[in-house]
């Protein structure tokens, strides 16, 4: 085998554009089922299957290559498969009891958190021993708990295994997946600025979902020195390590699927910035397995549809790169349905529109059935055809460019990001029984009070709503939903309070219920005051670059940044207005107040303005609304609108 040494060279930065980005892919292999490998501390290569009653969510490599067992077989069935030698191990399960927890997993739940590993939890709760990052706290409490107990591990094997569990004992909980999901974003966050200096933006992270994200290092691999790949001697792994050299298991694809390129032809230089990408990679992913004992694989081309396609064939535990000048080649060959973005709804309408012009033409390949046809049919398409047959141009030109390997979908820093909404969901057997709902409701309630608690402990926030989904019906369900009122911060009874305002409002629901849900979402501060107004909401989005407050009042006065002249080109914020268009005299006086309050007088012509600007937003709100109305309701309205000024 070959192993990377490192030299020195020059990359011409004039090859660093945008069709030569570089771009990772990072793949963690069957996640869920992996998870719980490393948690029951299994050997790698056990079959194992996970199961969400009776439908297998995960499977292992080893199951699927030993005992051709597949996502979505029965419990009975991959019993059958494997003569029960394939473990069968179930999602945890939140019952009916009251406990807002995961069992076996502490009395903890985190909510879903940012990727920041950086970012401290400045409370001083006991319960994150000491200001540890608590994330780290709850993967260990569920991963490492009774890690040194060969007895205590043996134990919850043998519980664990085979044992089958029924959708009316609970509801599935995935937050043991949602916490290793997070400490790996975490690990691999610390690898990469032990390595980078992102001071300069030299990498980004964008989190895909809980099992994959991107990583852009263009920047980093066009710096004045990068490490180039010569042939060297086989030498252990721990001296590998200590040089910064990783062992050489990349792929590199060639003109097909079925070829690869030597690995020499990274030295060349044109292609220096995808080995040091290569060796990058490797980094993560060993640093991944060295800490938490996760594998993932990697992919590694010039944009995100092909670096997800390199890393389907590093799978598993590899790593494979495209390189520009064989994408097009390769993806003559690559069926449609292997390629992100063309897997769905979108794949099948192009096949179709495939097919509707090879019959046109009179085209042996016009029965081409959507499984068989590949990207190298669709660059057979011409423009005007996509067109048509898509109905959109934007859409028709994203497919034309994509067969032939362009794509310019940017990376997107997600660092930092929080979730918008926390929900749980379950569904049942239609019924009309209140018993039945209740005790349903009840889940949902302690799941979701569980976890925005932990939520806002983590990242200082509380959510003001919580929106309450139900289906109705025994055939046809059709989905509903009711805004409820969040409890407040310092209530003791949340879970109690949501179970009320639900049950309320399902009691007038005469047709079957079988799913309900609920959903906590518009986030405020948690150092927010409680019942502050709308309108202290919309001056508080004036933010500016100048690390202020965003214009709180404070001791009667407001941060002179409030009246800072708007940036160019940025929107003003519409939410109070949008929310209450219809604000009489007395609320606009009460504006008008709040601005004349300011101990700042030079400003008083900004201010005017900016009363202006918002009279005339609010016209604009009102003339946009009534468009769908008839000529007549839109001059009523308009004329109705001025008359009240």
């Amino acid at each position: 085998l070959l192993v990377f040494a490192v030299t020195h060279i020059q990359i011409p930065r004039s090859i660093m554009n945008n069709e030569n980005r570089i771009i990772l892919l990072f793949d963690l292999d069957c996640f869920y089922a992996q998870c719980e490998i490393v948690r029951l501390k299994l050997p790698a290569d056990v079959p194992l299957a996970l199961f969400q009653w009776n439908s297998a969510l995960a499977v292992s490599y080893p199951a699927r290559d030993r005992y051709k067992i597949k996502r979505g077989d029965g419990w009975d069935e991959v019993g059958k498969k494997s003569k029960n030698l394939c473990w069968r191990i179930h999602l945890n399960v939140l019952g009916g009891g009251g406990s807002g927890g995961c069992e076996n997993e502490g009395e903890h739940s985190m909510g879903e958190n940012a990727i920041d590993a950086t970012k401290k939890d400045d409370t001083n709760d006991n319960d994150h021993n000491n200001n540890t990052d608590p994330i780290e706290v709850m993967y260990n409490e569920i991963y490492r708990n009774g890690n040194d107990d060969p007895e205590h591990i043996q134990k919850l094997q043998q519980t664990e295994n085979h044992r089958r569990r029924l959708s009316t004992e609970g509801k599935a909980c995935l937050k043991r997946y949602r916490v290793a999901s997070q400490r790996i974003f975490q690990v691999t966050l610390q690898s990469l600025q032990r390595r980078i200096s992102n001071e300069k933006k030299a990498f980004i992270l964008e989190r895909a979902s809980i099992d994959e994200f991107y990583l852009d290092i263009t920047e980093y691999c066009a710096t004045d020195t990068a490490t180039a790949v010569t042939a060297t001697a086989p030498s252990s792994l721990e001296a590998q390590q200590q040089q910064n050299i990783p062992p050489t298991n990349t792929k590199v694809i060639g003109e097909s699927s079925c070829s690869t390129t030597p690995a020499s032809i990274l030295n060349n230089e044109s292609n220096a910035p995808f080995q040091r990408a290569c060796q990058m990679a490797q980094w993560i992913r060993q640093d991944i397995y060295d800490e938490l004992g996760f594998t993932m694989s990697a992919g590694i081309s010039n944009n995100k549809m092909l670096a997800k396609l390199a890393a389907s064939y590093g799978k598993p535990n590899g790593q494979a790169v495209i390189l520009p000048q064989y994408a097009q080649s390769l993806l003559k060959q690559t069926k449609l349905r292997k390629v992100r973005h063309f897997g769905g709804k979108l794949g099948k309408r192009i096949a179709t529109v495939y097919r509707q012009h090879a019959q046109q033409h009179a085209q042996q390949d016009g029965t081409k059935e959507y499984e068989d046809i590949t990207m190298g049919d669709i660059t057979a398409l011409p423009l005007p055809a996509l067109q048509k047959g898509l109905s959109s141009a934007s859409t028709a030109r994203f497919v034309f460019d994509a067969c032939r390997g362009i794509e310019t979908e940017p990376v997107k820093e997600t660092m930092g990001a929080l979730v918008k909404s926390i929900t749980a969901f379950k569904s049942f057997q239609a019924t009309t029984e209140p018993d039945v709902i209740r005790k349903w409701i009840e889940v949902m309630a302690n799941e979701i009070a569980s976890r925005v608690e932990s939520d806002s402990k983590q990242n200082r926030r509380y959510p003001r709503t919580c929106t309450l989904h139900y289906g109705m019906g025994r055939e046809k369900v059709t989905m509903k939903s009711i805004r409820l009122q969040f409890p407040p911060k310092h209530s003791k009874h949340k879970s109690a309070d949501l179970m009320q305002q639900s049950m309320k409002c399902l009691a007038q629901i005469k047709l079957p219920i079988r799913r309900v849900g609920l959903a906590a979402s518009n986030f405020d501060s948690a150092d927010a005051p409680e019942g502050h107004v709308a309108i202290d909401r919309f001056f508080s989005k004036q933010q500016t670059n100048d690390g202020g407050d965003g214009g709180q009042e404070r001791n009667g006065e407001i941060k002179s940044h409030m009246l800072k002249p708007k940036s160019p080109g940025k929107k003003r914020p519409h939410r109070a207005i949008i929310a209450n268009p219809n604000k009489n005299e007395e609320d606009s006086n009460h504006s008008s107040s709040y601005y004349q309050s300011t101990n700042h007088p030079s400003n008083n012509d900004l201010v005017l303005a900016q009363r202006l600007q918002a009279k005339f937003d609010r016209e604009n709100y009102i003339l946009s609304t009534s468009a769908k109305y008839q000529h007549k309701q839109k001059i009523r309205k308009i004329d109705s609108f001025f008359g009240k000024k």
